[in-house]
Formats: structure tokens, sequence, C-alpha cells
């Protein structure tokens, strides 16, 4: 079994990692890190192919968007011929990195775009790409997967995963140098925006020396940090916050204090005039609560079906509880579509979640 080197850590120095999940450096803060498709086969592939397609999981985030973005970017500097589809249009607060409008967003059963190379980001699961899953799928096409949590069961398609990073930008960011691709301000703008969105605070647990040397390389590079800013996070409606207001107000908690919900009915998002988007970030305010184990965010679609986004605290998968409700994600950020009444929904999935917690 070969060795590959991975990219630089602790000051620029070069780590080997076996091509297999590794457990390594302390008890306390051990790193996994999985590849089923070494670097090197993966650049190969880049080098061969003329048209390459660039997606990622659907409702895309800050990380998804502007990994896509950055990516996009590099490979066009080396002459390919790059198209990006997701499943959703782009949140507003992300588009600034998409002036362009690049990013289109695929009607199922319309015809996806041909290529020879197809490249997934932020995502190791091929659910959490929805009606883009068996168009991708039959195009025959090679599908890499780029993404910085190991998935729990074995990988039978092309997976670079590195969970040392704490965003698949940061990811990105290493294979852009690896390609020898210079690193301009519109990269480094999308690559800033998709590391910041990610660890949410630069106080976020896990990120590491490593991590605050490639956000200044960013800055060094002219990523537009006040844009970022002033998009991502001063851009609120009215009508969000007083949403907001309502909602946090009707916050419940379970007995013991470990489990948080936020409940958001189709009714009363409307009564507001707030868009959906506006509800995206609700759930990142009950992960300050302290002593919490799970955050859960239920709204209801306007197709009826109850949208529940899942939040992991203290080392709590969550995971496992979108499973059970033919959802997906990462071990600490998953998600599922439920059918059903809201509050039927919301009542089995904090039961499962309080029995989750009970192990």
């Amino acid at each position: 079994m070969g060795r590959e080197t991975l990219f630089p850590r602790n000051g620029g120095k070069k780590l080997t990692r076996l091509v297999v999940i590794l457990f390594s450096g302390t008890k306390k803060d051990p790193i996994r890190v999985s590849w089923s498709l070494s670097v090197k086969v993966f650049l190969e592939k880049i080098r061969t192919a003329q048209r390459v397609l660039i997606t990622t999981h659907q409702l895309p985030d800050g990380d998804g968007v502007g990994s896509e973005m950055a990516l996009a970017a590099a490979l066009e500097k080396l002459g390919k011929r790059v198209h990006l589809l997701n499943t959703h249009a782009t949140p507003t607060k992300f588009s600034f990195v998409d002036r362009e409008t690049q990013i289109q967003v695929y009607e199922p059963g319309s015809v996806v775009p041909l290529a020879d190379l197809v490249i997934v980001v932020d995502t190791h699961d091929w659910k959490m790409l929805g009606p883009l899953k068996e168009p991708l799928q039959k195009m025959g096409a090679p599908v890499c997967f780029l993404d910085h949590h190991v998935p729990d069961g074995p990988m039978t398609e092309n997976h670079i995963i590195d969970e040392t990073c704490r965003a698949t930008g940061e990811m990105v960011f290493h294979l852009i140098k690896k390609m020898g691709i210079e690193i301009d301000a519109k990269i480094a703008t999308s690559l800033y925006m998709a590391l910041l969105t990610d660890v949410k605070t630069l106080g976020f647990v896990g990120t590491n020396s490593a991590f605050h040397r490639v956000m200044a390389e960013l800055l060094d590079c002219g990523a537009d940090t006040q844009k970022v800013f002033l998009d991502v996070y001063s851009d609120d409606s009215v009508n969000k916050v007083k949403l907001f207001g309502h909602v946090l107000k009707e916050m419940k908690t379970s007995s013991n204090g470990k489990l948080a919900w936020l409940e958001i009915s189709r009714t009363l998002r409307e009564s507001y005039q707030a868009t959906v988007e506006d509800t995206e970030g609700y759930i990142d305010r009950l992960t300050l609560i302290k002593g919490l184990r799970v955050a859960i965010l239920f709204r209801e679609e306007t197709d009826g079906k109850i949208k529940v986004s899942l939040r992991g605290l203290q080392g709590q998968a969550v995971l496992p509880i979108a499973a059970r409700f033919g959802g997906g994600g990462h071990q600490f950020a998953a998600g599922m579509r439920v059918p059903g009444e809201l509050a039927q929904v919301v009542s089995a999935v904090c039961q499962a979640t309080e029995a989750q917690l009970a192990l």
C-alpha cells in the first residue's frame, strides 16, 4: 500500500498518510484522512479532461459555492471548459462571488451538459445531490468527490477527503496550489468566503495554525474581506430579523437542556414576508447555548414537506438521526426533508434525537 504526500501542515512541514482512513494525532484531537483517490491521479484526471462539470450539495452554502467558484476559475486558467450546475439557486448573500451568474440551476428532466469529469464539492454523499444524482450517474463520466468529512461507510466512488481541513475551501486552496495556478483576487475572495462561512467564527473548534495561515495567504492574494463580511453578515432584511425574534421567543428545549429546537411554519414565515433563505442561519444561534448537545431547525417548505436541519455539539453526532429519516450530510451537520405535519415531524425527530442522546 503506497503513501501519499498530503498538504503542507505544521509550519510547512509535509506529512504523509496511508491512502485509507487513518487515526493519528492525540487522543483529544485525532486526525482522520481518507483518500480512495490519490491527489496525483485526481490531477491527472483534470489534466486530461477538456470539459468539467462542478456541483455541490442541495441548498448550497458558502463553502460549497465558494469552493465551486474558486475551482472553476482555476480550471478555466488551464483552458478547461467548465460548467457549474446546482440543484438550487445560490443564496443571495453568496451570489457576489458569481457576478456573471456562472452557476446554473438544474431543472429536473433537463439535459445536463456533457463532461469528461464531474467534481462534487462539499459532500461525499450521492443523496445530497438530489435530482442531479441520476443524470450524473447515467452520463458515465468519472465523478470525484471533495469533502472534509470522512463518511461512515465504505467509499465506492473516487473521494478525496481530508478531515484535517476545516472547510472544503481549504482543500481546494491546496489543490489549486498543487496545480501550479496563481491564486488571484477572485479565487482568493471565493475561498475566503468558503472558509469563513464554514467555521462561522475563527475560534471555531478545530481551527488550527494551518487554517489561519491559509486565511492569511488569501488576504495576501487580494481577498475582498470587506465584501465578504458586508454581503454575508451585514445584509439582513428587517423581515428576517423580526421573524427570527418571533421564532427565537418560541424556542423549545428538552427537560435536561441538551436539545433545543425552533419551528417555522410556512404560514408564520409568510406572515412576516420573509424568504426561505432568510431562515437559513437561524440554527446557528442555538449552537451558542451553554450545555447544548443538539440543535434542530424545523421549517415547513412550500411543497408541504418539513426541512429539518441538525447540528451536533460537544462531539454529538447527528448524521445517524438524519439517516433514520432518509437524510444525509456530515457527522455534526446533517439534515433531511420529511413528509408530514409539522407537529408530527417535530415529535418524531425529537424523540429519535433524545434516544440518540441517551446512547
